[in-house]
Order: structure tokens, then sequence, then C-alpha cells
């Protein structure tokens, strides 16, 4: 049972049926299916999926005197959403063979991923035999040329881990010096974060010692060169912390409306911040009510799919891709045939998956 699109479903069932959107059902599905305990008493008495259902569809069509999220009406006239698509990230071939490391094969990935739907890549340079991650310049503008030589999404780079902020920045400037490579956008990762994943099977964690650390300053270093390169900054927030900080350097001006925040949710994979739930998307768009942004969800070390239409529904965007989730038991799948079960979920929804250049207008880029 896949959960979400279950209910997306059984959402679409029922809307009619009671006069209200498909959306409206949606959000008291999820609610219903989390906080109302359902899934614990389904497997306490093994009760069949159709009575479960049943039972969820009945509680969540008398919620209507709740004080729920409001979906916005622009959200029913099927509304353009983003794909980002995060498409190497540093994993290694080993979990998944679709895994990109040349110049060559990253710009065939991110053309056969943008043509799927995905209007923003994200992507890391690798060594080509090794796959170990690198900063070379020279194969940042490869993938640059060789990918807007045949379609343009919206193109951004990572920035390592370690080094003062103007060298971990230093390939964004030096990419913007060419019109060719210049990056789309610029990029902040908002705050400081334990990185580490714990296998409940083996109950080990790895990685117990690393800290990734961006203070105050660094972000606000990483802010100051993005804005004098003239490029938006997507905002990424792993922990609520983040986003508070983003806070901050849009009160100080540092930042402008509209904001590209991307919120991480931590999978099962991975032992950071808010799970992908309702609840934890509720607590985001709290902290950014009255802000003009555009914001995306991502999963990970987690499957991000089944969340589609949860964050469709609530006015967010989609960001997946084989940085997230390798997919390394669940049939090892491409970054387009990703992209492409994210599509069929907005679409099948009502509405349009963003081109690069709605993405460009919808991010004021």
């Amino acid at each position: 049972m896949s959960g979400t699109y279950e209910l997306f479903t059984l959402a679409t069932i029922l809307a009619p049926e009671h006069g209200q959107h498909t959306e409206e059902i949606l959000i008291e599905l999820n609610y219903s299916w989390g906080k109302l305990g359902f899934w614990a008493r389904l497997r306490r008495y093994e009760a069949p999926t159709e009575y479960y259902l049943e039972l969820v569809a009945r509680r969540a069509v008398n919620l209507n005197r709740r004080k729920r999220p409001q979906v916005s009406e622009v959200t029913y006239m099927g509304r353009p959403v983003m794909i980002e698509a995060a498409i190497n990230g540093n994993v290694l071939r080993e979990l998944n063979p679709n895994i990109p490391y040349s110049p060559e094969e990253i710009a065939n990935d991110a053309i056969a991923t943008c043509r799927a739907g995905a209007a923003l890549i994200h992507f890391h340079v690798r060594d080509p035999q090794t796959g170990r991650w690198v900063q070379d310049v020279p194969y940042y503008s490869e993938v640059y040329l060789r990918t807007r030589a045949v379609c343009d999404p919206l193109l951004w780079p990572t920035f390592p881990f370690d080094g003062t902020p103007a060298e971990r920045f230093s390939h964004f400037v030096e990419l913007a010096k060419d019109p060719a490579t210049r990056p789309d956008l610029g990029a902040a990762d908002m705050g400081s974060v334990n990185l580490a994943t714990y296998s409940r099977e083996v109950k080990k964690i790895r990685g117990a010692n690393f800290v990734y650390q961006n203070s105050y300053e660094t972000c606000r270093q990483f802010l100051e060169m993005s804005r004098e390169l003239g490029l938006r900054p997507t905002l990424q927030v792993f922990e609520p912390g983040f986003l508070r900080a983003a806070l901050v350097f849009l009160d100080q001006g540092l930042l402008t409306e509209p904001l590209i925040l991307k919120f991480y949710f931590g999978g099962k994979e991975q032992n950071f911040g808010l799970p992908p739930t309702l609840k934890s998307l509720e607590v985001y768009l709290e902290m950014i009510e009255g802000i003009r942004c555009n914001w995306f969800a991502a999963t990970l070390g987690g499957d991000n799919l089944p969340l589609v239409p949860l964050v469709v529904s609530l006015g967010g965007h989609v960001r997946v891709g084989l940085e997230d989730y390798q997919y390394a038991r669940d049939g090892q799948l491409t970054n387009p045939q990703i992209v492409e079960r994210a599509a069929a979920a907005i679409q099948a929804m009502g509405h349009q998956v963003a081109s690069s250049k709605q993405a460009r207008e919808l991010l004021e880029v």
C-alpha cells in the first residue's frame, strides 16, 4: 500500500460526492491518515485496505469544521508546478548504475530529465573514472555548454563542505564570467546540521562525527556573493532553524521576495530534520505566512514521490532525483523515470508541469 497515491485516488472519487475540491479532501485524508492512528489499527486488526480507506474517508469528509490549511483558489486553476531534479549528488553507482559521473553523462542526463519535465536541474561534478566528488570548473563548464546546446533548464551547481565561504563559492564566480556557463541561480544552505545516516537493521550510525557547518556569517557571504553576481539564491532548509535564518536575512534586506525555498525532509535513511508529513509541511507553511515565495519539498534518504500530491495540494513545488534517493531496492530508476512519475501525479491533479520558461517567470530570474 503506497499511502498518498491511494489517498489521492480516493480523494478524486470523494470530492464530487461531497461538493468539494479534490485537494481539500486530500488534505483531510492525509490529516486523518496520520492524526487518527488508523494505520496502527489496520496493522493490529488486519482490516482490509478497502475498510480502512472507508474509515479514513468517512472521518475526512467530517473534518471541515476543523481549522485546516486553506488552499488558494489558484491551486484549482491548473497552475504551473515546477519540478527540480537533483541528478547525482555525491552518491556512487554501487547504489544505482544510472548515476551520471562524467560531464557528458551529466549533461545527457540533464537533457533527458529536462525533457521528462524537470525545469530545474541541480548537479555535482565528479571524477569521470572514480565518481569522486570534485569541484573542477572545466567540468562544470562542459556540463553547461553541452546541456544548453540542446535545452534550457535552470542549472545550478553544488558547493563543497570545506574551505572559506569565498573558496566554496569560487566556481559560481568563475562560471558567471562567461554568459554561456553562467549559473541560473545562486545558492546557500542556511545553517548547520548533523548529516548522519542511521541503519535500523544493524543499529549503527554512519557519519557520527560529521557536522555540516554554515554559520550566519558563512550564509551572509554566500548571499552577498549571489547578489553581486545578480543571481537569486535558492535557499536550502534542512531544519526549521535554517528557515528562521533565511527570514533574518530577508528582514535585513539581503534577500528579496520571492524567496526560493527548498524544504528538505529526512527520510528513513537520513536522521535529520522533520519527517516528510503533513504536520511537518504545516510547520514551515506557518513560518512563511505572508511571505511571497516559491517553495519546494524534497525527501533526502527516502522516496519523495508519495509526497507529491500533498505538496502540490498545498501550493508547493517538487524536488526529486538520484541525489536524494537512489531507489537501490526500488527498481533502480533513472532520473527521467522519476521525473515522469512526478509529472504524471501533477497532471493527474489537473495542474501543468512548468516549463523552464514558466519557472523563470515564477522565480523571477
